[in-house]
């Protein structure tokens, strides 16, 4: 600690004045600790108009202390320091009057780097704080306001924080993205090297638990409980409840780590936005449930125009949505990774991939994971020619919908209008997909599709492996089951190649588009078909040049070159 010690006792007056001129001390002596001791204090509201200013080099000790904010008079915060190096607030609670206008008052700690700072600064710590009943959009508000100085060494740790009825600025509006802890830059101002770790929040009563905004470099988001942000029923869907919010829309923010947290939210559990390098890792998201498609986005896990981004090791549970991967809203092509992702128990929609607007969305790898949910496992959004999805590649993942026949439930469900610019690049390989009304469902995808040793199901009388339409379709080594209906293979339509097994459970594989109901052609209907090529005939409804070579239902083969009717 620094040498100099100015305690509050050592002052008259009431506890907000005695915090003053013990801070204006410490600001003559150079720094030093402002020494709370032990003990239960008021602050008068209407004496933290002006907060408790801290200067460069001090500590608060608060010693277990607890201060609480008495009266109805809006507060600016409690404590503040601008332009300052290496301040400390520490080991004490603080209960707020839940009094808020808006932007820049009511809240605990205040601490900005100005626009008119001339050296950057470094060195803010908050640790050991216990929060409740705050008002402000930013109960602890680190921001850089300057556009060419930069923050560096933001520590906030093993903080608790609890909203109650009455925090919410405004619960349906978006601008209030009320939270515990935010962290805000701007275009060209930078704030690196950031910690926040160890903090609980019930956020029942505001929108957010960590708001990254802007500029925020080499942060590190590690063992963090965040419940409920939002939950209240006094707020509305649509209007961005988010327990971890990263956004970024001049794309500066970069090398941001979210480990070890267990989070729940009414919108999204951890929105991702406009970020370069980051990654996720060991989490826990749940009771997500807001799914109004009005401006926002939705789901446990939200990313949205990022690049080099990495969801991995963690558990989706009983959320309306599970992830949902879009972007680029900007002229770069995000790309990212999935894997050892389980989106279980009661997620509605667990994938959802929607590239946005004319930017191709390049790049995205899924492996080892498992995506469970009603209606759908997964749905890739390319139904429109502007939406463009390349270098897509799955491998060791499955894809199952539960829902019941009748009900349009597809393991995974890919529908693309053909287009001069296609998706292209798709591969799956040892995979599995399951579903009432198909297994997987891929049409009109003009770019290559690859599904290799790989199985789908067709519960009740659904179709395992649905291809219709398909131009550029590569299928080896495929096992296909049927409950109740009778074909295997949909790819009326389809044009590619099949090398290797194309086998069926039960009665052996059956393929519409590839002439089931020609008597000639029937080995179709036998144990497997292997090295077939299939083409759209030149005239005729349902038609198909088939070429290669067809397995007659034992060890005779015979090459094929023929128009088949599927008709």
């Amino acid at each position: 600690m620094p040498g100099h010690i100015a305690s509050i006792d050592d002052y008259t007056g009431t506890t907000v004045a005695r915090l003053k001129a013990a801070a204006a001390d410490l600001a003559a002596q150079g720094g030093g600790v402002l020494l709370i001791p032990g003990g239960a204090y008021e602050l008068d509201s209407a004496e933290l108009a002006q907060p408790v200013t801290l200067s460069d080099n001090v500590i608060v000790e608060g010693c277990g202390s607890t201060l609480t904010v008495t009266g109805t008079v809006q507060t600016s915060s409690v404590f503040a320091a601008l332009d300052r190096n290496n301040v400390t607030i520490r080991n004490l609670s603080c209960t707020g009057n839940s009094v808020a206008t808006g932007y820049n008052n009511g809240a605990f700690f205040n601490y900005f780097l100005t626009p008119t700072a001339t050296a950057n600064t470094s060195g803010v710590l908050v640790e050991n704080v216990t929060l409740d009943n705050f008002k402000a959009p930013y109960w602890i508000c680190v921001e850089n306001q300057n556009t060419s100085r930069t923050i560096v060494g933001v520590t906030i740790r093993r903080i608790s924080a609890y909203s109650k009825a009455g925090n919410a600025i405004s619960p349906t509006e978006v601008v209030w993205n009320a939270s515990v802890i935010a962290i805000l830059s701007n275009q060209s101002g930078i704030i690196e090297r950031v910690h926040v770790g160890e903090l609980y929040v019930d956020a029942s009563h505001i929108k957010s638990g960590v708001i990254l905004y802007h500029g925020v470099r080499n942060a590190l988001l590690d063992n963090l409980s965040i419940f409920h942000a939002g939950f209240s029923g006094a707020f509305a869907n649509d209007a961005g409840a988010y327990a971890v919010q990263i956004y970024d829309t001049y794309g500066a923010g970069s090398g941001i780590v979210v480990q070890n947290v267990r989070l729940s939210a009414r919108s999204c559990g951890i929105y991702v936005a406009g970020q370069h390098a980051v990654t996720i890792s060991g989490f826990v998201v749940e009771g997500q449930f807001d799914t109004l498609d009005g401006t926002l986005p939705k789901g446990a896990i939200a990313i949205n125009g990022t690049v080099e981004c990495t969801v991995r090791d963690g558990v989706i549970r009983n959320c309306a949505r599970g992830i949902q991967w879009s972007g680029p809203p900007t002229t770069e092509r995000c790309d990212g990774v999935i894997s050892n992702v389980k989106c279980i128990d009661a997620v509605t929609l667990p994938l959802r991939i929607r590239p946005y607007s004319t930017f191709p969305m390049n790049g995205l790898t899924i492996h080892g994971s498992r995506f469970t949910g009603v209606n759908y496992g997964a749905v890739i959004d390319v139904n429109n020619s502007n939406l463009i999805l390349n270098d897509f590649t799955c491998e060791d993942t499955s894809f199952a919908a539960t829902a019941p026949a009748g009900s349009g439930s597809y393991g995974l469900d890919a529908y693309a209008l053909v287009s001069a610019t296609p998706s292209g690049n798709w591969r799956f390989e040892n995979c599995s997909f399951t579903g009432a009304a198909a297994g997987i469902r891929a049409r009109y995808v003009t770019g290559r599709v690859s599904i290799l040793s790989s199985t789908a199901t067709g519960t009740a009388s659904g179709i395992p492996f649905q291809l219709t339409n398909s131009t550029d379709l590569v299928l080896q080594d495929l096992e296909a089951r049927v409950e109740l209906g009778a074909t295997h293979f949909d790819m009326t339509g389809a044009q590619g190649t099949v090398d290797g097994a194309m086998r069926g459970y039960p009665g052996g594989a059956q393929a519409a588009g590839l002439g089931t109901t020609k008597p000639t052609f029937a080995g179709i209907k036998g144990d497997y078909v292997r090295f077939i090529n299939f083409t759209p005939a030149p005239t005729g409804d349902g038609q198909s040049f088939v070429t290669g070579w067809l397995c007659q239902g034992g060890s005779t083969w015979r090459p094929v070159l023929e128009t088949v009717n599927a008709a």
